[in-house]
């Protein structure tokens, strides 16, 4: 048994999050009452949601057996090899999104912080010498508006 986070996404825009237990021999899901309430709920006013589980990094579709009970199907492993770190570059986790746009800040603050000081060293050579810092400038902006985009709204 161990514990899982469960998205249930109905086609009026709600989205319920929940943790549920799963049983990794089998996999049976287990949800808590007060999902389960929920979904009985939503199943008289609205369609089937499309419900998915997050388990060791991938999402997995879960399906409502007939006698009400749900399973997933725990088999599919993360990719191995080059192929996984590409997908997990490609779809990152909330918290790796929010590291990412830290530290892509902390470039930002780094190619502002360059800028000045090649302005200070560039002043004695003239308009030639005020490239660098200009390009620094502007590669700050850049990283500091790409950082922000890593926190989508979050």
């Amino acid at each position: 048994m161990k514990l899982a986070k469960v998205k249930v996404e109905y086609t009026c825009g709600l989205t319920l999050i929940d943790r549920v237990t799963i049983d990794l021999e089998s996999g049976d899901v287990y949800l808590p009452p007060r999902l389960t309430g929920l979904l009985d709920l939503m199943q008289k006013i609205e369609c089937s949601p499309a419900f998915s589980l997050e388990h060791r990094g991938a999402v997995v579709p879960v399906q409502a057996r007939s006698d009400g009970t749900f399973t997933a199907d725990l088999s599919a492993r993360p990719a191995p090899g080059m192929r996984g770190l590409l997908r997990e570059l490609a779809y990152p986790t909330k918290e790796q999104r929010h590291q990412q746009g830290r530290y892509i800040h902390t470039l930002s603050a780094a190619s502002a912080g360059g800028a000045a000081a090649a302005f200070h060293a560039a002043v004695a050579q003239g308009w030639q010498g005020l490239f660098l810092p200009i390009a620094l400038l502007v590669w700050a902006v850049i990283l500091w508006y790409a950082g922000l985009m890593c926190f989508d709204g979050e």
